[in-house]
């Protein structure tokens, strides 16, 4: 009877290191030079780079506040659908966005992080508008519309507008 307990808990100790050693993964950011994801193109209304990164930046620091959100760059996917590029630089604990008064759905496996050292500072999101890229939408002015809630304290919340003519 001893020995079935003794057996019963060796395995139920193995199957828990397995489990917690097991359940780890390995994530790395790649840094990129160009902001948009793989088969993308820009449509070319901005020239937005990259700002030169923080070399004294420690890679065991916390994360940084959320210090700014831009609206940088209208993108087209390989399904002609365009979608609105922001850059938030600074840790976000919610990003919206809006194209012409509709809130926009993100494109979450499309997030292109902005790596400086081991550690993210920021990042470009993607949010889907519903418009495909055509000759029938050239000439349409999109107002596009985004915020982001810091995620540490002060709980602040930052804005920014934009309106964009589709060549």
């Amino acid at each position: 009877m001893k020995r079935e307990r003794l057996i019963k808990r060796i395995i139920t100790f193995a199957l828990v290191m397995i489990m917690c050693c097991g359940a780890g993964t390995s994530v790395m950011a790649a840094e990129k030079g160009n902001s948009l994801p793989d088969g993308w193109t820009s449509l070319g209304l901005s020239a937005e780079q990259l700002n030169q990164l923080n070399s004294q930046i420690q890679p065991r620091e916390p994360a940084p506040g959320l210090s700014s959100i831009q609206i940088t760059n209208l993108t087209v996917d390989e399904k002609n659908e365009i979608h609105i590029e922001v850059k938030v630089m600074g840790t976000a604990r919610s990003v919206l966005c809006w194209c012409n008064n509709t809130q926009c759905n993100e494109n979450y496996n499309e997030t292109v992080n902005i790596v400086s050292g081991n550690r993210v500072i920021g990042e470009y999101r993607y949010f889907h508008t519903g418009i495909y890229y055509s000759e029938a939408v050239s000439g349409r002015t999109i107002h596009a519309r985004a915020q982001a809630l810091n995620a540490m304290q002060p709980w602040n919340t930052l804005s920014t507008t934009r309106y964009f003519t589709i060549p």
